[in-house]
């Protein structure tokens, strides 16, 4: 019989949820799988179970969690109590948390539980008192695996996770990206954002220069499209209402809709954190499209502090590194952009993304995780 895992989500949304997602698919054919999560479930495996709370939109309302340590516990305390329930009544091979939020939670039940403890982590976790780490390391020693999506990642939690239990898992495009046709038909420049409407994703920028360019009418031939929810989709909305340059497509699930999206776009405006760029850009460049990057890692905590990306992640000939906060320079620079320059782009930015995106990567991290899971 096939071992059970127990999946527990703040969020059946977003980047780090597909990520999740695409290892639960090379998971299912050894394991019987339960995803347990707050909110609607976008993206369905038939052969995985999923049991959800009703709950506001984690990609809408999520950011309220970064107020503070208590916020972000009471908003996964009914996840919680979901977690314990199925804890109690079947035995798993392994518990796997979407995030160390939920999986601190969660480890004092752990015996509960029985099994593994395995998290996939995809943010970043401030170091904000002395003690914090030495806290961290007695409170997580009951973590088997972590799985991370970056080097920067892997040295944000070596303050208290051995570096023998971390995964490095990069990001990568479903071939399904790398498939559409690299051709695109003469007309409007299409300027995209895909991901989450909030201030760590540095889309605002975008949305005052969409508002300041259709206002100002001098480049009629620029499209603006942004898709995802969050708290700035009142604003884009009403935007959107007022010119037919910015259209707001809202909260996009059907993968195939997005890849074919992304590849009918010129440019995508995406971001970044310091050592890595984030799944839609790195589907942005599979696609063929080059992409415009914040200067700024996408974190509340990193801008703050004014952290930078690695400025090798976009080399000239896929993209351009931009300073968001500046309205007038941002506006000024999608003014400049044009159709036979973004074109010539579009063979590179493929082949970039070729020889360093694609789905080896999830291979050898499924392997990893089934030894652990086997130990």
């Amino acid at each position: 019989m096939k071992g059970k895992l127990l999946v527990v989500t703040p969020a059946f949304s977003g980047g780090s949820w597909i990520c999740i997602e695409r290892i639960l698919q090379q998971l299912q054919t050894d394991y019987r799988i339960v995803c347990a999560g707050l909110g609607g479930v976008f993206h369905r495996q038939p052969e995985i179970k999923y049991y959800s709370i009703p709950f506001p939109r984690y990609d809408k309302w999520g950011y309220l969690t970064n107020l503070g340590a208590l916020i972000s516990m009471l908003w996964n305390l009914p996840l919680l109590l979901l977690a314990i329930i199925f804890g109690i009544f079947s035995r798993n091979k392994a518990v796997i948390t979407n995030g160390f939020a939920i999986a601190l939670m969660l480890l004092p039940f752990r015996w509960l539980f029985g099994g593994k403890m395995v998290v996939m982590y995809h943010g970043y976790i401030a170091k904000k008192v002395a003690w914090q780490s030495s806290f961290l390391r007695f409170w997580c020693a009951g973590v088997d695996l972590v799985v991370v999506n970056s080097r920067g990642s892997v040295e944000n939690v070596l303050d208290f996770i051995p570096r023998e239990r971390i995964v490095t898992n990069e990001h990568f495009a479903e071939n399904r990206f790398f498939e559409k046709d690299l051709a695109k038909p003469d007309g409007k420049i299409i300027i995209q954002f895909v991901g989450r409407l909030d201030s760590d994703k540095m889309c605002l920028p975008l949305i005052e220069a969409a508002e300041r360019i259709a206002a100002d009418t001098q480049r009629p031939d620029l499209q603006f499209r942004f898709i995802g929810v969050g708290e700035f989709q009142d604003q884009l909305s009403k935007i959107a209402d007022m010119y037919e340059q910015v259209e707001y497509f809202g909260y996009v699930s059907d993968r195939e809709k997005i890849s074919a999206l992304i590849s009918e776009a010129d440019v995508v405006w995406s971001y970044a954190d310091e050592t890595y760029l984030t799944l839609p850009a790195v589907e942005a460049l599979a696609s063929g499209t080059p992409i415009i990057i914040p200067k700024y890692a996408a974190l509340t905590e990193k801008i703050k502090q004014k952290i930078t990306i690695d400025s090798d992640l976009v080399p000239k000939e896929i993209g351009w590194i931009i300073d968001p906060f500046n309205p007038e320079e941002v506006a000024s620079f999608l003014c400049t952009l044009e159709e036979k320059q973004l074109n010539s782009m579009r063979s590179t930015s493929r082949e970039y993304a070729r020889s360093r995106y694609s789905e080896a990567n999830l291979r050898q991290t499924v392997i990893r995780i089934k030894e652990k899971l086997n130990k």
